[in-house]
């Protein structure tokens, strides 16, 4: 249980600077040219992990694992990550990252109803917790003004981004159970992300072969850090999934957001400004995590 948790921080440091990294790249690159780039990075890091440490456990998989894999890799990246990287090109990423607060209350629901979990009142109380400190966050976000017109205050953005939420809430079930009953999280991680570099390549690959062409600002570097960053955490957060149950993993890995608005005040103030409402949601989710981490007995 507690390596589960250390996991499951390790997590959120990843995903919160992957999505610092994103908003810079994205005012560079287009949302699903970084996208592939982001997930193809995290691929090479899953593979060579996966490869060293689990050789042994390929020659066990079976198609249906693999169909279970596929179906991982969608949710998560063609739909998921890439609606999450557009979100932050349309509304920046100290607004887009706190709506991921929606992910434990999808996870929590897909978790009780298909997996038989029944966590405790202190992690319900908790993720209510989080949810409440990542609303704050979101209405301080849309009062705060922009010094630049860089961050467009787009409601589909908000759309998109929640729209991410949820699939990375059933993104968690679906990899808690395969990390269960088929295959270890390095695997399982690898997998999504070698089929999730396909299907981005294959239905983003105009944007991506453009990007070539009309990047002269760096921003392919950069989202290759941020894939270095969400690959890690990708690792993490499925390793976790394998230690504990998903309604105590998910709350603690979707506190990125705090992460990320902490790297928003210090890397993006340029693009980003914060104000008295983020703060009292990042202190008030920051007692969320803690609740959630106490109550997981």
């Amino acid at each position: 249980m507690e390596l589960g948790i250390i996991f499951a921080f390790c997590a959120a440091l990843g995903f919160g600077a992957n999505q610092i990294f994103v908003r810079i790249a994205t005012q560079k690159i287009t949302g699903p040219a970084a996208a592939f780039f982001s997930v193809s990075t995290g691929a090479v890091i899953a593979i060579a992990l996966a490869l060293i440490f689990h050789w042994e456990d390929f020659k066990e998989l079976t198609l249906v694992v693999f169909a279970w894999y596929l179906l991982l890799a969608t949710l998560h990246h063609p739909l998921a990550r890439t609606l999450n990287f557009t979100a932050i090109s349309m509304i920046g990423a100290s607004r887009a990252a706190p709506l991921s607060a929606a992910a434990p209350v999808f996870s929590a629901v897909l978790a009780i109803s298909l997996l038989g979990e029944r966590p405790t009142i202190m992690l319900y109380l908790g993720t209510l917790v989080v949810i409440a400190g990542m609303t704050l966050i979101v209405i301080g976000g849309r009062q705060a003004s922009s010094r630049t017109p860089a961050v467009a205050f787009n409601n589909l953005g908000y759309l998109f981004a929640f729209l991410a939420s949820c699939g990375f809430g059933a993104v968690s079930v679906v990899a808690k159970h395969i990390n269960t009953n088929f295959s270890p999280a390095l695997i399982t991680v690898m997998f999504s992300l070698v089929i999730g570099t396909l299907l981005l390549g294959v239905g983003a690959h105009r944007p991506v072969l453009a990007s070539f062409g009309e990047d002269r600002r760096g921003g392919i570097p950069l989202t290759i850090l941020a894939g270095a960053c969400a690959g890690g955490g990708a690792i993490c957060f499925f390793s976790a999934l394998g230690h504990a149950p998903v309604t105590l993993v998910v709350p603690i890995t979707f506190a990125a957001p705090l992460v990320t608005l902490t790297g928003s005040a210090i890397f993006l103030r340029r693009l980003e400004r914060l104000n008295r409402l983020v703060i009292a949601g990042t202190l008030s989710a920051v007692c969320g995590v803690a609740l959630v981490v106490l109550g997981r007995n």
